[in-house]
């Protein structure tokens, strides 16, 4: 979809000098001085939209152009029928985007 998209985060534990808490916080090709105050969802989507936003802003050259919504949604995935479901939706929402209220044709 031009307008948003669509993710599935799926956390893993492990104990090594990557986590914190158990949950690993950092891809392995980050820095690994660096540590973050906050772990969970919440620093993982924040740290993905900063990446994000700052690489198109670099590609459009454009620093003041607003990328995101304020927030995001949310959802825990419980079992494999319901990442199943969740997959099916996400592989057929773009063909709905003629019915989006945002398309411009």
């Amino acid at each position: 979809m031009p307008n948003h998209f669509h993710g599935i985060i799926i956390l893993n534990e492990r104990h090594d000098e990557l986590t914190c808490r158990g949950v690993l916080q950092y891809a392995p090709t980050m820095n690994r001085n660096w540590r973050s105050p906050s772990v969970g969802i919440g620093a993982i989507v924040r740290g993905f939209k900063s990446a994000v936003t700052k690489r198109i802003k670099q590609l459009r050259n454009n620093p003041d152009c607003p990328i995101w919504q304020r927030n995001y949604y949310e959802r825990v995935i419980r079992n494999k029928h319901e990442l199943n479901q969740i997959r099916e939706y996400m592989a057929g929402n773009p063909v709905n985007w003629e019915n989006d209220e945002e398309y411009k044709p």
